[in-house]
């Protein structure tokens, strides 16, 4: 009596938690349970996780469970069981997460029960694939990236599905990384990642992008950068002859594009006696002091000038002829 009632008490306990985690279709009678030995309930196999685009949630799929006595099937998610959902039908071989963020990872698995709350066994859980797109929308140079999903099979790949403005371009790779360059006339770009292992495949989430028009994305033309001023060096005469008709002057010679700011010529002879002074560039040096034809003789220029705010100098020699 004892042991009964200890079977009595578990059976009940089992049956508030799934009535409590499950959404339950019609009663159960479970009278008598504990008298009957269960039979071994087939394995039941997630065939696919997707999302359900028209609603935006995670759904899984089964096959149907031929084993006698089945009366519904339990979702489990997470590892270990988390949360428990109940289905009190047989027919029923689709169940929507109604409560789950489609851009966070959820592990699925699915067992069914008898009558009794018999369970079949659990097999390895199956993931859901979040989907991230990065794209340049000028470039239409498109990266994604998603985790990898968790199924049974040891060799999955990984299918990525481009429509770009309704075009399909497919991408088969191994990894958890897709690169493509799309023609930059593109304008609206739809993403989903499909991974198939056996008879099992996961579906990610929808990425949709939408691209600038090419027209916004070409550069304004830029002005040309502005040349820096860079001042040539004067010409400056080595020697003159006051009495000839031609180069009877002494003065520097700058460059129309190098006019100086401030200018300043100097004449000195060879003992450091200023004999010339000027501040214009259109003046120039006869050769006389005071009124008078100096001597052949060697003379010392000094010319102080700016250019561009900054102070240039340049120092020679030239020789007077007569």
């Amino acid at each position: 009596m004892r042991q009964r009632r200890t079977i009595l008490s578990f059976l009940g306990a089992l049956m508030a938690l799934v009535l409590s985690c499950g959404a339950v279709a019609q009663e159960i009678d479970t009278t008598g349970c504990y008298l009957r030995d269960p039979l071994p309930l087939g394995v039941c196999r997630v065939q696919s996780v997707t999302v359900d685009t028209t609603l935006n949630r995670i759904r899984i799929t089964w096959r149907v469970n031929h084993s006698y006595g089945v009366a519904g099937y339990c979702i489990c998610s997470g590892s270990p069981c988390l949360a428990l959902d109940t289905l009190w039908s047989v027919t029923d071989t689709s169940f929507l997460c109604t409560t789950h963020d489609i851009a966070t990872r959820h592990s699925y698995c699915v067992f069914a029960i008898d009558s009794c709350l018999h369970g079949g066994e659990m097999t390895d859980a199956v993931s859901n694939m979040v989907l991230q797109v990065d794209a340049d929308s000028c470039s239409r140079a498109v990266r994604c990236t998603w985790n990898p999903a968790t199924m049974a099979a040891t060799d999955i790949r990984y299918v990525v599905w481009y429509w770009a403005d309704g075009q399909l371009l497919l991408d088969t790779v191994d990894g958890c990384v897709s690169q493509v360059q799309l023609d930059i006339t593109a304008m609206r770009l739809a993403v989903r990642v499909q991974a198939i292992g056996g008879d099992q495949e996961v579906w990610s989430n929808r990425q949709q992008l939408l691209f600038a028009h090419p027209d916004s994305c070409r550069p304004e033309p830029q002005p040309e950068p502005p040349v820096p001023a860079v001042p040539s060096e004067p010409f400056v005469p080595n020697v003159f002859t006051p009495t000839l008709s031609t180069n009877s002057c002494f003065s520097p010679v700058f460059p129309p594009a190098s006019t100086p700011d401030d200018y300043t010529l100097y004449i000195y002879n060879r003992v450091g006696v200023l004999i010339f002074q000027t501040h214009e560039l259109q003046e120039c040096w006869n050769g006389t002091y005071r009124g008078e034809l100096l001597p052949r003789e060697t003379y010392v220029y000094h010319i102080t000038y700016r250019f561009a705010d900054e102070i240039w100098r340049k120092t020679g020699t030239l020789l007077l002829l007569r």
